[in-house]
């Protein structure tokens, strides 16, 4: 991959390019207002004769500035826009500040409320805005069609007194014709960020003209500009300008996929967004109704496209979730403006906050597993009340509480699962009353067992017989496990359940016991 370092690619043989299965991007969304800002720039020091002004105050041959040395007013005038893209139309956008009447040339005509909003009136014709333009300035991009666009013909049809403006590539521009039209006073001035080549030969005929100002091709040579080269533009990375041909069937699923850049780029600026924003919701910058709220913010997510930023909020932690959304909404601009403000990110898409499912969710399987471990409160508080009135009473009450949470989670059921739970720890309570109600007699018939298991402890485990009774097998399969030389220990176990069983067997119950 080719990552071009600007918005051109004119400068790259695309097809040898792609003809190695190279791909190549650019950054178009990381220099629009700097090279708008440029643009106004050349303008308004061309009009004004900024640089011949700064020449006569520092000369040292200057003893007083001369009365007649006049330029021409912005305000007011005609400017003529020739492209109106992305940077096109930001050029339009400053320009209605100093209230100029704004004429554009495109291939495609913008909407017209997007017109509207700048005061653009669309020429179908480049003949008729370069005739009636004060100021002409080129935002094309260089292609076959574009090359030399302004030639001799195009510089008679401007105004004697129009200045053309060059923003773009030089080879747009017939520079020959430019330096007839410049020496001849076809037009007035010119105001180039751009040559062919760059830099011009020292010799060459433009650099001696006292009516062009030259920049060195700065239109995005900002601070800002060069940050947003990596943090602002959903096309590095990802966007293909130049698509290969004979390998498209073959990366076309690769193409498909998100970019491993792109990814480590959207992790990086939601982790920066996250901070940012926590931090502002922890003090009362941002209102007193949001910061009372103390809310819990769980991630933030960008888009891929960059069109929306995600701000997930716990609603687990508050009450009132509509009160809450209402507050929310009403703070996401002031969030955003702080975040412009701070220049946390040079362009910060619209905030949405949203509820985060997944706490909830992870909130009613902890109260699940709560009760699942620990049963309901009101089980907890009569769990030393053995009686069968309140134990149906505490199972009830368990199985409604069960029953109000979410019945099926990640296709678990948990309201049959906790139905069970219920029902073996009800199960177990019914043998511990059993246990506490046994008289001694019982006991004693316990001992006896006992008594008859230690005898046949030093015998010689025999093979199966088909005679030996259930009750004779199962008490020899567990003497190891359960007796010692005076003692039997019982576990809560499978085996002991199976041992209980036996001994139930043989022994009766005393009357009266269930």
């Amino acid at each position: 991959m080719i990552a071009n370092f600007g918005v051109g690619v004119d400068h790259l043989d695309l097809k040898l390019i792609s003809s190695f299965g190279v791909k190549v991007t650019n950054t178009p969304f990381a220099v629009s207002n700097a090279t708008a800002d440029l643009g106004i720039a050349l303008m308004l020091a061309s009009s004004r004769r900024l640089v011949e002004g700064c020449q006569i105050a520092v000369s040292p041959d200057t003893e007083q500035f001369a009365a007649d040395w006049l330029g021409e007013d912005v305000t007011g005038a005609t400017l003529g826009i020739i492209g109106m893209g992305r940077i096109g139309y930001k050029v339009a956008k400053r320009a209605k500040a100093f209230d100029m009447r704004i004429l554009y040339h495109n291939r495609n005509r913008r909407k017209e409320e997007e017109e509207q909003a700048v005061g653009a009136c669309y020429c179908e014709k480049m003949e008729d805005l370069l005739q009636k333009s004060d100021f002409v300035m080129l935002v094309v991009n260089l292609t076959p069609q574009t090359h030399k666009l302004i030639g001799k013909r195009e510089l008679e049809l401007m105004k004697p007194t129009a200045t053309l403006i060059n923003i773009c590539r030089g080879p747009v521009i017939d520079q020959d014709a430019l330096v007839e039209a410049l020496q001849n006073k076809v037009i007035k001035a010119a105001a180039l960020d751009v040559t062919y080549p760059e830099p011009l030969p020292r010799d060459h005929p433009l650099l001696k003209l006292k009516n062009i100002i030259i920049t060195p091709h700065i239109g995005t040579a900002t601070k800002h500009a060069r940050k947003k080269f990596w943090y602002d533009s959903p096309g590095l990375g990802s966007h293909q300008v130049y698509k290969p041909s004979g390998l498209a069937p073959v990366l076309k699923a690769s193409q498909q996929r998100t970019r491993k850049e792109d990814s480590i780029r959207t992790r990086v600026l939601n982790i920066v967004l996250y901070k940012a924003i926590t931090d502002m919701m922890s003090t009362c910058e941002v209102s007193q109704e949001l910061y009372d709220l103390k809310l819990e913010i769980s991630k933030v997510s960008l888009l891929s496209d960059f069109s929306v930023c995600r701000v997930y909020w716990n609603p687990t932690t508050v009450g009132d979730s509509k009160h809450v959304e209402s507050i929310l909404q009403k703070s996401a601009l002031r969030i955003r403006y702080l975040l412009l403000a701070r220049q946390v990110l040079g362009n910060v898409p619209p905030i949405v906050f949203v509820k985060d499912k997944a706490a909830v969710a992870m909130r009613e399987i902890d109260e699940l597993l709560a009760v699942a471990d620990f049963g309901s409160e009101k089980e907890n508080l009569s769990q030393n009340d053995f009686s069968e009135s309140e134990t149906s009473v505490t199972t009830s009450s368990s199985d409604t509480s069960a029953s109000s949470l979410q019945s099926n989670l990640f296709g678990v059921d948990h309201e049959v699962l906790n139905k069970q739970i219920m029902e073996y720890k009800k199960m177990k309570k019914v043998k511990h009353v059993e246990g506490i109600g046994w008289a001694e007699q019982q006991q004693k018939q316990l001992a006896v067992v006992q008594k008859q298991m230690r005898m046949k402890k030093k015998k010689t485990k025999g093979s199966f017989q088909n005679d030996l009774t259930p009750q004779e097998y199962l008490l020899n399969k567990h003497k190891t496990d359960y007796l010692d030389d005076e003692t039997v220990s019982f576990s809560e176990n499978e085996s002991e359940d199976e041992l209980w069983d036996g001994v139930q067997h043989t022994c009766a119950k005393p009357d009266g016991l269930p």
